[in-house]
């Protein structure tokens, strides 16, 4: 009686990690992986785009953190947690993170932030379809706003505000892993980074590297000027032109979406007046 006592309980033990793991997949988080956004404030009454990408990974006490815009966050695969780093302390103070939510919280679960001022409840967990696909939802509410997390798709919607000054992000496409997900129309283009004038011109290395379908080129423009930056397969021959434009001097950032073209070698060449450079890349499918 006692085994079958021990057993049924080792059954739930794992059956609830197993649980908590499942939940870590709401958060897919991966250098390379982007996330297309379409914002809208009422106070302005504008919309607009905005792409979150994971540009870099940073190993702190021992755990990794994904560098998302400017923030650093992570999930911990054991309890679903998502937690954001700071560098000069996080709340509690002489902490540099901060549980930011819990995604393996229940229907109608409360969880509190380590900072104790902000309770979130899990308001629903319906099944919604999400790019044609039926996906595993957590929808949390807060004061002042709330979030809306997908499974394998990660954070879908955040909205909050008061008063006339509100706003709200809801999720137009995404490349995750590889894959990509809804309206890819958004996922390519150029993007100025930075408004501060370089002091040189400067290509810097795609990222992922390899990659499969989408990739991302940053440079630096030292002066005003048309501004060239095109795609080459392995022979030399065109393949693509990202940008052919007048640019302000600043940082910026194109993607290409190689979904179409088959894997191999490609370079890519940064063309000014003043400058040129050219760069190695690999597409892998």
């Amino acid at each position: 009686m006692k085994k079958i006592i021990f057993v049924l309980i080792l059954s739930v033990y794992f059956c609830d990690l197993k649980a908590q793991v499942n939940e870590y997949y709401f958060y897919p988080l991966k250098e390379g992986n982007v996330w297309v956004y379409s914002l809208y404030n009422t106070q302005w009454g504008t919309t607009a785009k905005v792409r979150k990408t994971v540009s870099a990974t940073q190993i702190v006490n021992g755990h990794k953190y994904y560098k998302i815009g400017e923030v650093y966050i992570r999930t911990d695969s054991s309890n679903a947690n998502v937690y954001q780093y700071y560098s000069s302390g996080g709340c509690p103070w002489s902490a540099n993170e901060r549980m930011i939510d819990s995604l393996s919280a229940r229907l109608n679960d409360t969880v509190r932030n380590d900072c104790g001022n902000s309770v979130r409840r899990c308001l629903d967990t319906n099944i919604r379809n999400i790019f044609g696909v039926n996906r595993s939802s957590k929808h949390f509410v807060y004061m002042g706003g709330g979030k809306l997390y997908v499974k394998d798709i990660g954070l879908y919607e955040t909205y909050g505000g008061s008063g006339i000054n509100l706003f709200s992000e809801t999720l137009l496409g995404c490349v995750l892993n590889g894959v990509v997900y809804g309206d890819t129309s958004m996922l390519t283009g150029i993007n100025q980074i930075s408004t501060q004038i370089p002091e040189e011109f400067e290509l810097f290395q795609n990222y992922p590297n390899p990659f499969n379908p989408l990739t991302h080129f940053g440079f630096q423009i030292a002066y005003f000027g048309l501004v060239k930056l095109t795609v080459y397969n392995a022979l030399g021959e065109e393949v693509v032109l990202l940008v052919n434009k007048q640019l302000q001097p600043g940082t910026y950032e194109a993607d290409w979406d190689a979904s179409a073209y088959p894997s191999g070698v490609y370079y890519y060449k940064l063309e000014t007046i003043n400058f040129t450079e050219t760069k190695k890349m690999i597409l892998i499918k």
